[in-house]
């Protein structure tokens, strides 16, 4: 069962936002404090709507934060973090990235109104009014075309010429931020009760090189290893202006049985250069075997890589036979099931990412024998799903 007791973990601490909301909302937060020394342990409780990124003292803790919207209708997920290796003597710096989806596609459900929560007893931060925000600037909407409506979340658009500096920096100038507007308590609407997350924060790499790169006019399209689940990263210099297009080889998707003559539009990136050397990651995983950057001439490439991540599990096929084609196609066939879970089992994850009964009934079976014990929470998630979200009988 699920344990609703976001009202007790979460107690002194107010959900934070604009007064406002808007789908596809990227908020900056930022809080500073003192410890006079540091805990041996430092339980967090966190929860947002939709997604958030959350660095301490300058690294990045927690990557892509939150469940998509569950375990039962009107109510969402709080995580569970540990945050006392980052943190310091003295003076501390807490800083999240927060985006509000506001849609919901076949992987979410939109509670209407985006927020932030934050309980760290041990540390005595609670997010409140205290905290500072700011729209990012530097998120601006992408042209046409646009992603489908299949898919929670939306297409990136990103202008560097825009960004907010070194905003997770402990010295950052926050004159252009606002005291964050308190909106309610943990268990209040619109978010309503939260319970504790029931899988493992997402694993998360650092950045990777691609297997191979080619280039064609200004098309480079960079290999993985296999397919996955990455966040495509660049390293540029360019005069500014120039618009660079990222997406993966799985970009357009045909739809399933009986839809085959339907084409779907996965999401994608859009990233306008600054002036200078810049870097820049694409907070949004996409899937796909090939990463495939446009790149204007002009632009100088420096580094094109990306980040794994995924739930936090190994594949331990341990399959093996004398036919070398049997074990090549059960160790795709692990790394198949491996790609189509996250949030929830994906029925595939390119065209929908939503979970099915009918897929359940071929993919659980096989977390048992191909990956290692901690799968099994995201299978008891998938039926508290099917229990809480029924509708009648």
């Amino acid at each position: 069962m699920h344990r609703f007791d976001g009202e007790q973990r979460l107690k002194g601490a107010s959900w934070i936002w604009e007064d406002n909301t808007s789908p596809d909302r990227w908020l900056l937060l930022r809080k500073k404090f003192s410890l006079d020394a540091v805990p041996e342990a430092a339980e967090a409780y966190i929860a947002a709507e939709t997604k958030y990124y959350l660095y301490i003292n300058g690294r990045l803790a927690v990557f892509e934060g939150g469940l998509n919207r569950g375990p039962a209708p009107g109510c969402g997920y709080y995580d569970v973090v540990d945050i006392a290796p980052f943190l310091q003597k003295g003076e501390n710096i807490i800083a999240a990235e927060v985006w509000y989806w506001g849609n919901e596609g076949r992987n979410n459900i939109d509670c209407g109104h985006g927020g932030f929560i934050f309980a760290c007893p041990e540390a005595g931060v609670y997010s409140d009014s205290s905290w500072r925000m700011l729209a990012n600037p530097a998120q601006v909407p992408v042209s046409d075309p646009y992603t489908e409506i299949l898919y929670g979340g939306h297409d990136i658009g990103y202008d560097a010429r825009r960004a907010p500096g070194d905003w997770k920096s402990a010295g950052y100038d926050e004159k252009q931020f606002a005291p964050a507007c308190e909106l309610g308590a943990a268990g209040d609407a619109p978010w309503g009760p939260l319970a504790r997350r029931c899988v493992p924060l997402w694993r998360f790499s650092g950045i990777r090189q691609y297997t191979g790169i080619k280039k064609h006019y200004n098309t480079y399209t960079c290999a993985l290893p296999h397919g996955m689940q990455v966040t495509p990263y660049l390293k540029i210099s360019a005069s500014g202006g120039e618009l660079i297009d990222i997406r993966t080889d799985r970009y357009i998707i045909r739809g399933g049985p009986f839809f085959t003559q339907y084409k779907y539009k996965v999401q994608r990136c859009e990233y306008t250069a600054a002036e200078g050397q810049q870097e820049f990651e694409v907070l949004n995983w996409m899937y796909g075997e090939n990463v495939i950057y446009t790149i204007p001439e002009g632009v100088e490439v420096i580094e094109l890589g990306y980040r794994e991540s995924g739930y936090d599990c190994d594949v331990i096929n341990g399959f093996t036979s004398s036919d070398r084609d049997m074990n090549i196609l059960a160790e795709k066939s692990a790394v198949t099931l491996y790609s189509c879970i996250r949030d929830n089992f994906m029925d595939c994850p390119d065209r929908e990412r939503g979970q099915w009964i009918g897929d359940l009934a071929v993919q659980m079976p096989q977390v048992f024998y191909t990956l290692d014990r901690r799968a099994d929470r995201l299978c008891l998630k998938a039926i508290w799903d099917i229990i809480n979200f029924r509708r009648g009988d």
